[in-house]
């Protein structure tokens, strides 16, 4: 049996080659059909574009597997540059999930699609692919129909909720205590302008013969925000903007930075929410909130003089916005900090003391019209 297999080996390793070189033809082939019918971000209404799109991965799947076969896996670093010099618009990126099985990423501009291959005696072979994740992942989390080619029509989104395009980055998790190996996805949603764009998180584990979600949800970001994804001391950060509710930030600003925690556990995962990194930031603007609804305020926040607030509140009127937020900074001394909140028009500034039980609200008085400076957050 060893040397049937040994065999086996050395003739897929000499029909590589050859093997690369059809593939090559293929992929070259596939892509100039899809070409016409793609503009990087969508898909266009022909009803021949997604099974175009279709035919075009699975040669994307191939010419990697056949790449893969005559270089062998020590070179995977060198893949996404073949990648480029056989299909100048394709990006591929590759995650070892274990031994002699790799996760790729593969995209043209923002289309994308991710697949694992795992070797076996004949050569790399793909295993699975999120194009088609299994009627049981579908049906948990209906999101992941997102990566199938019929979702990469803009029409789509005119449609149904579970639209694509997605392209995306991998990452890798610590195994279960059963030993089966976890890693997620990091997806962003096709988008031709804007600066603040929709992201999709999603987390899988791998049984040795197909890839099982354990979790998917989507999110909202900003492409230069100083938050990504990263795991770290059992928990993985997400960097998400969020949204102010009296007042909002342009797309190119970061707006609202949250850090989304997902605890990674020996035997489960635990969403642990979305908490504020500047949380004076969302304590001023809950203030604004109750006080446009005429809500009553907590302790932290009535005691404090609010005459000027109240003056600003009835100017903005039925709007129940401040606009624009235009730019901001904190400042720390101690217990004492002083947040400097640039509106549409207004400036203000709101003094919180910390303590044990939290932020308190002291004052808060009139800014300067010039705003908060020229070092300001946005």
């Amino acid at each position: 049996m060893a040397g049937a297999h040994i065999l086996l080996l050395l003739a897929a390793s000499a029909a590589a080659p050859q093997a690369l070189g059809q593939a090559d033809v293929e992929l070259r082939a596939s892509h100039a059909l899809l070409s016409p019918h793609s503009d990087g971000f969508f898909l266009d209404d022909d009803p021949r574009a997604p099974a175009l799109l279709d035919r075009h991965w699975a040669a994307i799947r191939r010419w990697t597997e056949a790449w893969l076969d005559a270089n062998g896996p020590a070179a995977q670093g060198r893949l996404p540059k073949a990648a480029k010099a056989a299909d100048k618009d394709l990006d591929l990126s590759t995650l070892e999930i274990t031994p002699g099985v790799l996760a790729v990423s593969a995209s043209e501009n923002e289309i994308g699609t991710i697949f694992i291959l795992r070797r076996t005696a004949e050569g790399f072979r793909t295993a699975w692919t999120s194009s088609a994740p299994g009627h049981a992942a579908l049906v948990g989390y209906p999101m992941l129909a997102g990566w199938s080619p019929t979702a990469a029509r803009m029409r789509c989104r005119e449609s149904r909720r579970a639209c694509g395009p997605l392209y995306g980055k991998l990452g890798s998790l610590p195994p279960q205590k059963d030993g089966r190996t976890r890693f997620y996805i990091q997806a962003g949603y096709a988008q031709p302008a804007g600066a603040t764009i929709g992201g999709q998180l999603s987390i899988w584990r791998w049984d040795g013969r197909e890839a099982a979600p354990l979790f998917a949800d989507s999110y909202g970001y900003m492409v230069e925000q100083p938050y990504s994804v990263r795991f770290d001391r059992g928990f993985l950060h997400v960097g998400v903007k969020g949204e102010f509710r009296t007042f909002f930030a342009c797309g190119q600003c970061n707006g609202r930075q949250m850090d989304w925690r997902i605890a990674v556990g020996p035997e489960s995962l635990r969403d642990l929410g979305r908490r504020d990194r500047v949380p004076e930031l969302a304590l001023a603007d809950a203030l604004l909130d109750r006080m446009f609804r005429h809500r009553r305020l907590p302790p932290g926040l009535a005691r404090a003089d609010l005459r000027l607030l109240r003056r600003q509140v009835a100017q903005a009127g039925k709007e129940r916005s401040f606009g624009m937020l235009m730019g901001w900074t904190l400042r720390r001394r101690g217990r004492v900090e002083e947040l400097c909140l640039a509106g549409d028009p207004e400036t203000d500034i709101f003094t919180f003391e910390k303590s044990a039980a939290g932020l308190r609200l002291r004052s808060v008085r009139q800014g300067p019209p010039s705003g908060c400076g020229d070092k300001v957050n946005s």
